[in-house]
This record gives C-alpha cells, structure tokens and sequence, in this order.
C-alpha cells in the first residue's frame, strides 16, 4: 500500500502539533511518500487501513519501521521536496530515486 501526503511547511509537525527548531527560512514543502510491505500476513488482516496503516508508526525520514502491533508488516516513507518537481523528467527522476532507495531500505523490489 502507498501513500502521499504534501506536507506544506516542514517546521511544524503535524502530528506532534508542536514547530520544531527549524526557521521559516529554511522550512520546505515536500511530499512525502511512504509504503507499506507484507513480509508475513496475518491470518485476518480485515480493514488495512485501521488495522495496519494507521498503527504503523511513520519511521525517520529515509528509514524503515515497524510496530509489534502489526507484525509482518514494515513502512517505509521519505520526503521529496517539492521544489525539484519542476517538470516531467525531474518527477520521474525523483519517483525513481524514491522507488530504488526504497528497495534498498526495505531490501524488497518495489516494481
């Protein structure tokens, strides 16, 4: 399952609902992209997005994670800032990096 989110303002954290230390000046918008991959299901996974989505944590940007609560299932999620998205090669450019630095965090292939 993937997911995308633009994330409009990178010195507020929505989540936590607190501005972190970074200054006007050097706060981003990105959009973040992030998947979840199945190593092993569970026997009745029923609705993915409450019964894994939403308890997966999100990891640090780059990073993979996972929860106890959702065994067998990992999420990986890394922003690309929105400023490099300028034209059709740069999208493609960025989607790709994206894709293979997946792959290699998640040692899975993501094609």
């Amino acid at each position: 399952m993937f997911g995308a989110w633009v994330r409009s303002d990178t010195g507020f954290d929505k989540y936590q609902g607190v501005y972190t230390e970074e200054t006007a000046e050097s706060s981003e918008s990105v959009l973040v992209l992030s998947v979840v991959i199945c190593d092993e299901p569970n026997d009745n996974p029923g609705n993915w997005f409450n019964k894994v989505w939403n308890p997966l944590p999100y990891p640090v940007d780059g990073e993979v994670g996972s929860s106890e609560s959702v065994p067998g299932y990992r999420v990986y999620s890394n922003p690309i800032d929105l400023a490099e998205l300028a034209d059709q090669r740069s999208v493609d450019a960025a989607i790709e990096k994206w894709r293979r630095d997946a792959a290699i965090a998640l040692d899975h292939s993501l094609i």
